[in-house]
């Protein structure tokens, strides 16, 4: 991760209320800079989603490297794309981070 967007990614997790074992879908996950912090920080599972394959395959090595394969998912397809999230509170909890910071998740 990039040293200067450390304090973004604890400012963005910080206000997502995110509490241990929880589902959290990262929509627009890039290098998966909120979705690994959010693993570190004892969610359940992350669903990466992204429209870059490239960007997802990176996501997927990084997840092997780390340990955490069995609680992640990938799901290529963009936001508008992602409806029918199981998980309510995975879905209240990424609206209230997207209302207070205006920073994408991702879902897999």
């Amino acid at each position: 991760m990039r040293d200067g967007l450390a304090h973004v990614r604890e400012k963005v997790l910080d206000r997502a209320w995110l509490a241990e074992g929880e589902t959290l879908p990262d929509v627009g996950c890039g290098e998966g800079m909120i979705g690994f912090g959010a693993l570190e920080r004892g969610a359940g599972h992350v669903v990466f989603s992204d429209i870059s394959d490239d960007l997802l395959d990176f996501c997927r090595e990084a997840a092997d490297g780390l340990g955490v394969s069995e609680r992640c998912s990938f799901v290529n397809a963009g936001a508008d794309a992602l409806v029918g999230v199981d998980d309510a509170s995975a879905t209240r909890r990424s609206s209230r981070r997207a209302t207070r910071c205006s920073t994408s998740t991702s879902a897999t």
